[in-house]
């Protein structure tokens, strides 16, 4: 997936997966965030691909890899996506592609 910058979000689409969570690619956490937030961290960090939101604590963690990295190009092993309750995976698409 490409990296995205804030110069491309108009260009892009946010998918959002309740209950789920990308694990062993975080390059970033902090609490006491809102998910917006945490989302416009993501979009400005040229290394997020994706993010992992966990509402009970408030936890924003940026991934390096995405869901795409798995389907498109194996890099992310599949064992790595988690179905959590608490939490929420979300990751950025090409608005031409929407969500998968």
């Amino acid at each position: 997936m490409e990296k995205l910058s804030t110069a491309s979000t108009s260009e892009i689409t946010l998918c959002e997966v309740p209950g789920a969570q990308l694990n062993n690619h975080v390059i970033q956490s902090s609490t006491g965030v809102t998910e917006t937030k945490c989302m416009f961290t993501c979009v400005k960090n040229s290394e997020c691909v994706s993010l992992n939101y966990v509402v009970s604590s408030q936890t924003c963690e940026l991934n390096n890899a995405g869901w795409s990295d798995w389907w498109l190009t194996m890099e992310v092993d599949y064992n790595d996506y988690k179905l959590d309750v608490g939490s929420d995976y979300v990751h950025y698409t090409s608005s031409k592609t929407g969500c998968m």
